[in-house]
């Protein structure tokens, strides 16, 4: 047997076998973490230990994949996304550095940069999110920035792409009673995802 046949066809097939228990019922391979369900009942929905919170995505259900990574795993319990408060993850490696999503109506499932008493602020993929053993995440595709204040969000656009003018006067009336977040908005450059998670601290004395 040369080298080359088994880089080509054996180990191919030996990663395959191991990877095999990752893959639940309907053969879907699931990225999914350790992490908590905040019911708006009330009810803390735990998946630790065999049980994993599957990432989700677009408008989907939260599923609950029992014995994750195993011959037996199964999608055990659904929740209907609106019935959520929010989601915390985080990857058994890395408690440390656990990662909130909640459902905003009117994109879906979206990852949270920054929580402030009246601004938070977001990140949206319909491609959905990887969070990585050292706890690390980032957005699956071409993602966009999402700020939600007292309830009502605005698209800020490609989270990756620099603070225009017209981004500037979009956002400045939502501070416009913070001075220094004001003159903040209206002269701050770099990436939206870097640049914007400032405002959070709206209503803010100190910038």
């Amino acid at each position: 047997m040369t080298h080359n046949y088994f880089i080509r066809r054996i180990l191919p097939a030996i990663l395959l076998l191991f990877c095999a228990p990752a893959l639940c019922a309907k053969g879907k391979l699931y990225t999914s973490q350790y992490g908590r369900a905040y019911l708006q009942s009330g009810e803390t929905v735990i998946a630790e230990g065999e049980n994993r919170i599957v990432i989700p995505k677009k408008k989907e259900k939260l599923l609950i994949n029992e014995k994750a990574y195993t011959h037996e795993s199964k999608i055990g319990r659904k929740i209907d996304p609106l019935e959520i408060d929010s989601v915390v993850v985080w990857s058994p490696s890395a408690p440390e550095r656990p990662h909130t999503l909640r459902f905003i109506p009117d994109y879906g499932w979206c990852w949270q940069l920054e929580s402030g008493p009246r601004i938070s602020i977001y990140a949206y993929s319909p491609k959905g999110y990887y969070f990585g053993g050292n706890g690390g995440g980032w957005v699956r595709g071409k993602g966009r920035l999402i700020l939600v204040k007292d309830g009502v969000a605005y698209d800020c656009g490609r989270h990756d792409k620099n603070i225009n003018n017209a981004l500037r006067r979009k956002l400045a009336p939502l501070v416009a009673d913070d001075p220094k977040l004001s003159e903040y908005i209206l002269n701050v450059k770099g990436r939206r995802d870097k640049k914007l998670r400032v405002l959070s601290t709206y209503p803010s004395d100190n910038l």
